[in-house]
């Protein structure tokens, strides 16, 4: 019998399942995806940004990155940042918000670590 598993983003949960059904997929909850893409933009103080559509296009993008296929999705992520960056350079995105934008995603492709 096969076995999906859908979990949120706690670690000990998706390690332990792991160890216990080694042959079963695990995959992560969208819903739970979403409110953390939310969470950030909230956390960073980006809500007044988040209503730019185009930031809140691209914003919302990552949470669409579970839709691709696996081989595609550090290229939609790249794609991504990229977009942002644009808006950095071309003034859409201004002020205080520049910094936390870079921060979180601009800079953290640079680096290589996830924003989340």
């Amino acid at each position: 019998m096969h076995t999906d598993l859908v979990t949120d983003f706690e670690l000990a949960l998706i390690g332990a399942l792991a160890s216990r059904f080694p042959d079963a997929d695990s995959h992560l909850c969208n819903f739970h995806l979403a409110k953390s893409v939310w969470t950030r933009v909230q956390k960073l103080g980006l809500t007044p940004v988040y209503a730019i559509p185009q930031v809140k296009e691209l914003l919302r993008s990552f949470i669409a990155l579970a839709f691709l296929p696996t081989e595609e999705v550090v290229l939609g992520y790249k794609d991504i940042v990229a977009a942002l960056d644009n808006l950095i350079r071309d003034g859409v995105i201004e002020g205080r918000y520049k910094r936390h934008i870079k921060g979180a995603y601009v800079l953290s492709e640079q680096t290589r670590e996830t924003p989340f």
